[in-house]
């Protein structure tokens, strides 16, 4: 006697092997891109390493300087008071700020170790 599959059980067949290979992906950065233990193992510097991040990526016409309503990051008071107030780490880890895009990892992970080691004026 010959078996046949039923039409039913092969699309049924082909939904679980489809819906196996579509299914959701969450991923976190943090997990796939961890910041190397060594990154902070040397002092980081707001006039040497964070300054010229922040001035080139927030404190540009528009966006974070006096009078255009959003906190200013202009001088390293300014940034050290949106650390406090835990508005810069959030929104550069995000990567919603700077709005022109995330801020490569590298730049990230600097301003990540400066705060780590108390974000100081330095």
């Amino acid at each position: 006697m010959k078996r046949t599959l039923r039409p039913y059980t092969l699309v049924l067949l082909i939904a679980g092997i489809v819906s196996g290979l579509s299914g959701c992906y969450y991923d976190n950065e943090e997990e796939l891109y961890p910041m190397p233990e060594e990154a902070c193992g040397q002092e980081v510097s707001y006039a040497a390493d964070v300054e010229n991040i922040i001035q080139t990526n927030c404190a540009t016409p528009g966006c974070h300087v006096p009078g255009t309503g959003r906190a200013p990051l202009v001088t390293a008071q300014d940034v050290i008071q949106a650390v406090n107030d835990r508005e810069l780490d959030d929104r550069v880890e995000s990567g919603s700020m700077p709005p022109s895009g995330a801020l490569p990892r590298e730049q990230i992970n600097t301003i990540s170790c400066w705060i780590e080691q108390g974000a100081i004026n330095n």
